[in-house]
């Protein structure tokens, strides 16, 4: 090969090499880990994950499905003024408590008793009369008894009693049962009444 020849071959390589250069820098397998390198790093900045780290959300459980909200309730409406007081009791229309006290040995206290229970509702029959007690103590040998009725009026007591309003009206017993029955009773005005009196 003549220098001639060299010649040629020198001068035709700068014609080779731009093309190989110009090839190289074509291919994209030589840019492809930059731009990877720089989706990573924007993804680092964002917080992004790949796609194969990612997990695909599990499906809800029907148990754990959050209920559904219910409707609001109504407010209540606060009350309509002040409370109504409750009504007072009506005035009592007992006006005389009649008081009768007699007592009896203690070992006769019982038949005493059912004797004279027996015969007290009748004073419920009798016009005026609002109602009665019956009360007794035992005090030693003996037992005192006590029935207060109460009347609308001492007219009311007169027509039951008769004229002398403070005289015993006594049962057919009370000789036998009782000691020394007592020959009057107590007609008392029923100044200050704070109960449930008869009406």
């Amino acid at each position: 090969m003549g220098l001639s020849s060299r010649e040629g071959l020198v001068q035709s390589r700068p014609m080779i090499l731009p093309a190989r250069r110009q090839y190289a820098s074509n291919r994209p397998t030589r840019r492809a880990p930059l731009a990877l390198a720089s989706m990573l790093a924007v993804c680092a900045l964002l917080g992004c994950t790949s796609s194969m780290e990612q997990t695909p959300p599990a499906s809800p459980d029907s148990s754990a499905r959050a209920a559904p909200a219910q409707p609001a309730a109504a407010p209540t409406a606060p009350p309509a003024g002040p409370a109504t007081p409750a009504a007072a009791p009506a005035s009592c229309a007992a006006r005389i408590a009649r008081v009768w006290h007699g007592r009896t040995p203690s070992d006769k206290a019982e038949a005493y008793t059912a004797y004279i229970s027996s015969a007290l509702p009748k004073f419920r029959t009798i016009p005026g009369n609002l109602g009665y007690q019956l009360m007794r103590e035992a005090v030693g040998p003996e037992t005192h008894f006590m029935v207060i009725s109460y009347w609308r009026s001492r007219d009311d007591i007169r027509a039951y009693a008769g004229d002398d309003i403070r005289k015993t009206r006594h049962l057919p017993r009370d000789a036998e049962l009782l000691i020394d029955p007592e020959q009057t009773v107590m007609n008392y005005d029923l100044a200050v009444i704070d109960l449930d009196c008869p009406r």
